[in-house]
Order: C-alpha cells, then sequence, then structure tokens
C-alpha cells in the first residue's frame, strides 16, 4: 500500500467526514508497515498539523465554526496532549494498542448507530 494512497485517503476523510486521520494513519502503519504504535502515532500527529489547519480554515471561510470555541479548546488539548503523550511513551505498546482498537470500536459503534 502507497504512502500518497494513505496520505489521501486520511486527509480526505478527515476533512470530510470530521474524524481524526490518526484513525487511518495509526493502523495502516502499524499493520502494513510494521512501524511500532508510538512511531505511528508520533508520524499522525505530525501529519495531522497541516491537515488540520488547512481544512479549519476552509471551514472558517465558510463561517462553520465560532473561532472563541476552538480558543478554548486548542487551550486543553494542548495541556491533554502534554499528559497523553507522556502516558503513551511510557506504557505498553500492547496496551497502548488495545485502548487505540477500544476506541476505534466505540466510535465506529456510535456512529452507526447514530446513523440508523
Amino acid at each position: 500500500m502507497s504512502l500518497f494512497i494513505i496520505g489521501l485517503c486520511g486527509g480526505l476523510l478527515s476533512s470530510f467526514l470530521g474524524i481524526g486521520a490518526g484513525s487511518i494513519f495509526v493502523p495502516v502503519l502499524v499493520i502494513f508497515y510494521k512501524i511500532p504504535q508510538l512511531s505511528a502515532q508520533a508520524y499522525s500527529l505530525a501529519v495531522i498539523f497541516p491537515i488540520a489547519i488547512l481544512s479549519a480554515s476552509i471551514y472558517y471561510k465558510k463561517g462553520a465554526f465560532d473561532t472563541n470555541i476552538a480558543k478554548k479548546l486548542i487551550i486543553f488539548s494542548v495541556i491533554g496532549v502534554i499528559i497523553g503523550s507522556l502516558l503513551a511513551s511510557i506504557m505498553p505498546t500492547i496496551i497502548l494498542r488495545k485502548l487505540f482498537g477500544i476506541v476505534l470500536m466505540y466510535a465506529a459503534i456510535k456512529n452507526w448507530n447514530a446513523s440508523a
């Protein structure tokens, strides 16, 4: 599987559906490229930044969000990122992978039920 296709799908799905591109990037990098979970998460986070900025700017131009809410989310997200990345760096990989799978399954079930 080509990194071009992975990047294209991740960017398309994250901006089109509002899902995190990490839900595409991390499993593909771990399963198909045999990249360690922690490294895949780091790559995903590095790639998500420009995707998020570009996508948010397009939505902003359409008047789709309030910048005051975004500013508050940014502040609390930065705190969460610091804590989360420190925890992930000391957590056993198997636990990280299982937690990631649980979160993806929960999101999938909630979205599936919401569409019914």
